[in-house]
């Protein structure tokens, strides 16, 4: 996903993490895909094909990706809500596994128009979808690995901007892209819109304690 001309500033960092931060801290599995099928394929093409494991999952959902409809198309047809990102693991968990990663398709992905826009996103994401549809979803493989200990330390390094600061001057400097500036204050600003609307609405407060008291994560 790249950015247009007409976009604002902030999309050059979404650009550049392709998802949100929050998604972008937790899950490396895209990464480790690619490098082992770089170390298999001796030929410099211009894709590379994986098989991906159901439980290391892919944050994958509307950001570029085509599916062969025959694929899923019962999902797309059943009664119940379903998240993007779900979409993408059941058929995986379903053996339809193969994945091809192009390299050269571009996709202009006018994501937000605003930083307030973002965070407003986030927002409705959360608290008008995600609290109200919890119930009518399968999200256990997201909990896969050490889930919990990753969240505390996204909580830790997203909420004391020092510690995001330092690793996004280092992105900086290595990528020789100052968009990586945008880093702190967007990890910031997803954990406090998480935050304050989880203590801030019942359903939140319902979600919280049934985290706390889930025995799911493997």
């Amino acid at each position: 996903m790249v950015a247009s001309r007409d976009d604002p500033p902030v999309v050059r960092y979404y650009e550049l993490i392709k998802s949100e931060p929050l998604a972008h801290f937790l899950n490396k599995n895209t990464q480790a895909y690619l490098r082992k099928a770089e170390e298999k394929e001796v030929k410099a093409v211009k894709y590379k094909t994986f098989r991906a494991d159901p439980k290391k999952p892919l944050c994958w959902g509307a950001n570029g990706i085509v599916y062969r409809l025959s694929n899923v198309r019962e999902l797309f047809l059943g009664q119940d809500y379903i998240g993007d990102n779900e979409v993408f693991q059941y058929m995986v968990e379903k053996g339809r596994s193969l994945v091809a990663y192009s390299y050269d398709i571009r996709i202009y992905h006018h994501t937000v128009d605003s930083i307030w826009h973002w965070v407003k996103k986030w927002k409705r994401n959360y608290a008008g979808v995600f609290l109200k549809t919890r119930h009518q979803r399968r999200i256990d493989w997201f909990y896969y690995g050490n889930f919990r200990l990753k969240m505390f330390f996204w909580l830790i390094y997203s909420m004391i901007p020092v510690f995001s600061g330092m690793h996004s001057i280092y992105l900086m400097i290595r990528s020789r892209n100052i968009y990586w500036l945008y880093h702190p204050l967007m990890s910031f600003l997803q954990t406090s819109t998480y935050l304050y609307w989880t203590f801030a609405l019942p359903e939140g407060r319902k979600n919280f304690i049934e985290h706390l008291r889930s025995k799911r994560i493997k």
